[in-house]
């Protein structure tokens, strides 16, 4: 059973998507709170922008996909002096540090792992999500994933009603907003309320 799984073709050839969950944002830019001016003061940025500014330093992971568009653009700048690559096992809290240090100023990261991330590091509320405008689209949705066998339709029956009342009593919007940042609180309850309230209600 995957929880939250988005759908992709080679999911689809062997699971079903029982109920949407959860609300999956691709990855965005990442700051330090303090540095919003400097980034233009607004909750979207360019990134392609950012990659010409040679005054301002990345960091990315080794090997991480951050979706295509975004990989399309970085594979341009990968080799620039100030675009610095992190291939350990705790690449992310790294990273994070390091935008927090200023050792870099930005870098890439899914907004509701890394409000997650901030808050087991000390990091809550220093640091910020500006949502890249080369993304076509700023989340997907995630779903409930079984495998499509007897025991997987006996997991469904058994979840399906559970989780259809934590979505319609509000409870699993309270728990998501947990993990939100705050910038993107608003956007996160309209999807949320667009994506899964109004199909598990119909």
């Amino acid at each position: 059973v995957l929880i939250g799984a988005v759908r992709t073709p080679d999911r689809e050839k062997d699971m079903s998507f029982v109920l949407p969950c959860r609300v999956a944002y691709y990855d965005h830019v990442l700051i330090r709170s303090s540095d919003l001016d400097r980034f233009g003061g607004e909750d979207s940025v360019s990134l392609q922008a950012l990659l010409e500014d040679t005054s301002l330093a990345m960091g990315i992971l080794q090997a991480a996909s951050y979706g295509p568009e975004l990989d399309t653009l970085l594979a341009q700048y990968s080799d620039r002096p100030n675009v610095t690559t992190i291939s350990s096992s705790d690449g992310m809290d790294r990273l994070l540090r390091m935008v927090d240090s200023g050792r870099i100023d930005f870098t890439l990261a899914e907004p509701s792992a890394i409000a997650y991330m901030a808050k087991d590091l000390g990091l809550e509320g220093r640091l910020r999500i500006l949502l890249a405008e080369e993304q076509l689209r700023i989340a997907d949705v995630g779903y409930v994933v079984i495998p499509r066998n007897e025991w997987g339709e006996k997991v469904a029956r058994a979840i399906t009603p559970i989780l259809t009342n934590a979505i319609l009593s509000g409870e699993l919007l309270d728990i998501t907003m947990r993990y939100v940042p705050e910038s993107l609180a608003e956007t996160t309850r309209d999807l949320f309320e667009q994506s899964i309230v109004r199909p598990v209600g119909q």
